[in-house]
């Protein structure tokens, strides 16, 4: 029973640090975009986003699921990331709208709810 905790809080640990990483690019790669190319900030974070569902597919094919041999499971992590991403993207142009306050605290806004629910 332990050995099953231990294993399961490894297994969110390794799932976790993956996305953590992939929210660290997303954030400074729309602060380049923004900062250095003059890009909009909807536009900045949807690229940054769009870019960072291919990384975290990456990750996760690779280190999370590299066991797994279902077929569906990747499609359906790659499906559920880009609506979590399109969300994600809503939420903070929502929160950018009516509150205006810099990006880098708004997309730390929106990601506060999501990553409860992811």
């Amino acid at each position: 029973m332990r050995s099953d905790a231990i294993n399961f809080i490894r297994k969110y640990s390794v799932f976790g640090f993956g996305g953590l990483l992939v929210f660290i690019f997303e954030l400074m790669f729309t602060v380049i975009l923004i900062e250095n190319l003059g890009l909009a900030f909807p536009v900045s974070f949807g690229v940054s986003l769009f870019l960072g569902m291919f990384l975290l597919y990456i990750y996760h094919s690779r280190i999370t699921f590299s066991k797994s041999r279902k077929k569906n499971r990747h499609l359906r992590f790659f499906l559920t990331c880009a609506f979590s991403n399109l969300v994600f993207w809503i939420l903070s142009q929502v929160i950018h709208m009516f509150i205006k306050i810099h990006y880098p605290i708004v997309i730390g806004m929106a990601a506060i709810p999501l990553s409860f629910i992811n």
